[in-house]
């Protein structure tokens, strides 16, 4: 019984973080009565008691560990606040204590991302790379060489010349041994229009 709940539960965490990023805390001021929230998203620093998490929107939130923090792998065994590295992506259970800092009870954490998919907006353009806002405001730099294919959203070829700032953009991007996001598929929509005063 105690095992099928195990698997229950952990087919519901990856689900919820196949679908969103959610901060542990959502907001950057939690309602009064908000004891305890479930969430996740991307672990981008550690120290010697905390962890920041990057959440959807681009927000970030510290989250400290004590003695009584359980920490588990993506199959369920238990692991320890020392395994935890920048870039795994984590869900769990935290709480706000009378500090008003947010403590992990429980972070089951899941190995970094190595592909991407999403749609966003060209912040910025360099020889070979461009950076790039994502619809929840996250900051990704994409690289593009031979192998990544332009396209406009009917499927015409198009190059990385057509890439401009503002651009709308769909990428394909993937994780390589460089430690960089390579580009694979680009489809490039209408420019967002600039604000006016």
């Amino acid at each position: 019984m105690f095992k099928t709940a195990s698997w229950i539960v952990m087919g519901v965490v990856i689900c919820s973080l196949m679908l969103s990023e959610i901060a542990f805390a959502e907001g950057d001021r939690p309602p009064a009565d908000a004891a305890a929230r479930w969430g996740g998203g991307e672990v981008t620093a550690i120290g010697a008691d905390t962890f920041t998490l990057l959440a959807r929107r681009g927000r970030e939130r510290v989250i400290y560990v004590d003695h009584a923090t359980q920490f588990t792998d993506q199959a369920g065994e238990p692991i320890e606040f020392g395994d935890l590295n920048v870039g795994d992506r984590v869900f769990g259970l935290a709480e706000r204590r009378d500090d008003g800092q947010w403590y992990a009870v429980i972070v089951h954490v899941f190995p970094p991302r190595t592909h991407y998919k999403g749609v966003g907006v060209v912040t910025a353009l360099e020889d070979d790379a461009f950076n790039f806002a994502g619809r929840r405001g996250r900051q990704w730099e994409f690289y593009v060489d031979g192998g990544t294919q332009f396209a406009d959203r009917e499927g015409n070829a198009l190059s990385f010349g057509d890439v401009k700032v503002a651009s709308r953009l769909f990428v394909k991007a993937e994780l390589r041994a460089d430690g960089k996001w390579w580009a694979t598929e680009v489809k490039i929509g209408q420019a967002r229009p600039s604000p006016t005063t």
